[in-house]
């Protein structure tokens, strides 16, 4: 008997509701024959519908995204600083480029590498983007370390996409 086909489905919506991408695809779900394949499904929040994607014979796992850091936020006499120029030269706007390039490795290059390591773990098939190809990157750069293919799902109309996005949009299979 020919093995399943493991499929990743990773649903990247972290705005706390529960809407048509999830139910499209929990649909999707349901309606796999479960003797070709073998569905996980990935969240980044706790819903409702997980117990109905268990239900419907699908692997679910809820990860965490990091949360950006704010050095405003955390050292709130960088705001006062700001205010003069000399110390807001010398001192926020160096301050501020490296938050960016803290939160660059820690939204998209240490996940890109646990993606991959999923990926890998996982010895899935298919990588499914169920949402948009702007905000799941890291899958995409992983699937490419991983040589999974992977598919995105446009469920939005998006008036721009950002270099990075366009870039890995063509490594897609669809």
């Amino acid at each position: 008997m020919k093995a399943r086909r493991r499929i990743l489905y990773v649903e990247q919506n972290t705005d706390g509701t529960v809407g048509g991408s999830h139910f499209s695809l929990l649909y999707l779900v349901e309606g796999l024959d479960k003797a070709l394949f073998e569905p996980t499904v990935v969240f980044y929040q706790e819903h409702r519908l997980i117990p109905a994607y268990r239900q419907a014979g699908c692997e679910v796992v809820v990860l965490k995204k990091p949360a950006p850091l704010d050095f405003k936020r955390l050292f709130p006499a960088l705001a006062a600083l700001s205010k003069n120029p000399i110390s807001n030269a010398l001192a926020v706007m160096p301050a501020l480029a490296l938050q960016k390039a803290l939160n660059y490795l820690r939204g998209f290059v240490l996940p890109s590498f646990e993606c991959w390591q999923f990926l890998l773990k996982g010895r899935f098939d298919l990588l499914h983007l169920n949402n948009t190809v702007l905000r799941p990157q890291q899958w995409i750069l992983a699937s490419l370390f991983a040589r999974t293919r992977a598919v995105a799902h446009e469920r939005g109309i998006n008036k721009s996409f950002p270099a990075l996005a366009f870039i890995l949009a063509r490594a897609l299979g669809a």
